[in-house]
């Protein structure tokens, strides 16, 4: 299987003796990525505020169809877009009458942006919010009725995939709840469909981690036929409508009813040229996630260690975790490997080592001749 780093020559002459073993936190960029910001630029320059046609008439249909299509997601046009994830989840947080008791189940796992969120909406009268381990959720969906539910796909502390089958029979209990399913970890990196549960839930993700074209662009899928009117809501909600005079807040049929309101579009030319070039090359998820699987392996062959949450490559996504007994234990470690050049991060007990498409054999190999001078990974 050929190597994809020549994708990544500016990164990698930067950063020679670097050991990037963050790929699921910030990838590297393709170099391509240069070219998509001169675009932006240049659209900005020379057709000033025209340049909003272009990106409401060809960019961000273009994201939206490259994101189906990745995903396998039948209605393009129903998709959400925001700088960030967090933003999404409040806008459907905001569906709710604030006078209404809200419960919410959701899991140990979330990432800090919504764990932080809804520990602080649980010190509010109107939220009663579960918080369980994964294996829990199941046995709170047969037991107590929801109005939210909010998994992580790819758990961002152990890298371990919640199973489809998991996610089928969370949909068949769920009742009334609004589903949201976060991808974060998963999308341009596991080959997985939407289609199945397209329906039935919305899906978040976004581009800084495996699809490369760095911060400032999420999206959320939504289910069919939603009629949902977030109260937190900017005018692109009902950008169709900007011209009109009327006094009632409408909202598009469309995905940009959860979009809020102006941010940067320079995201939208970084993916979209990425994953243009991907498709041009027949360089699809599969592919990629064939590639990353054999330098796990590559990588796993070459250590020996107890504190490895699972070999077993079948149950996670891009990203090996190593258990610590302390998080100064994960901060010593972190600190130790930096030296090195090898970059990893660390949150809490948990150490963990990303793999991208910007890595190779010859680094893999170098990775684990140093790491066997190191007791924890031996």
């Amino acid at each position: 299987m050929n190597n994809f780093d020549h994708f990544y020559q500016d990164f990698n002459k930067v950063n020679p003796e670097l050991i990037h073993m963050a790929g699921h936190s910030h990838h590297y960029w393709p170099d391509i990525t240069k070219d998509a910001i001169l675009e932006a630029y240049n659209d900005a320059r020379t057709m000033v505020d025209l340049k909003w046609n272009k990106i409401f008439g060809e960019v961000i249909p273009e994201t939206q169809k490259l994101i189906s299509d990745i995903l396998e997601f039948s209605r393009p046009s129903d998709i959400a877009f925001a700088p960030n994830t967090h933003e999404l989840l409040c806008r459907v947080l905001s569906v709710f009458p604030n006078n209404k008791k809200k419960r919410i189940l959701t899991t140990t796992h979330e990432f800090h942006s919504a764990r932080r969120q809804f520990k602080r909406l649980v010190e509010e009268d109107d939220y009663e919010i579960d918080f369980v381990e994964a294996d829990q959720l199941i046995d709170k969906l047969k037991q107590n009725d929801y109005d939210l539910i909010y998994t992580s796909h790819v758990f961002f502390d152990s890298g371990l995939v919640l199973k489809d089958e998991i996610i089928s029979e969370m949909i068949s209990l769920k009742k009334n709840a609004l589903f949201l399913l976060d991808g974060y970890h998963s999308f341009c990196a596991l080959p997985w469909s939407l289609k199945p549960y397209e329906n039935d839930l919305f899906f978040l993700s976004g581009s800084y981690k495996y699809a490369q074209a760095g911060e400032g662009l999420c999206f959320m899928t939504m289910p069919k036929d939603c009629d949902l009117r977030p109260m937190n809501t900017g005018w692109f909600a009902s950008f169709e409508t900007l011209e009109s005079s009327s006094d009632e807040i409408g909202y598009s049929e469309s995905g940009m009813r959860f979009t809020g309101a102006t941010r940067d579009f320079t995201p939208h030319y970084r993916f979209n040229y990425i994953w243009n070039l991907f498709k041009a090359q027949k360089i699809d998820i599969n592919l990629i996630h064939q590639y990353v699987q054999k330098l796990q392996s590559q990588f796993i062959q070459g250590i020996n260690s107890k504190h490895l949450v699972t070999y077993d490559l079948s149950v996670i996504g891009h990203f090996l975790t190593f258990k610590t007994s302390s998080l100064e234990q994960s901060k010593a470690l972190y600190d130790e490997l930096l030296s090195l050049n090898i970059l990893t991060d660390f949150r809490g007990c948990s150490l963990r080592f990303g793999f991208g498409m910007h890595l190779n054999e010859k680094k893999i190999s170098l990775l684990v001749e140093k790491l066997q001078n190191i007791a924890f990974f031996s």
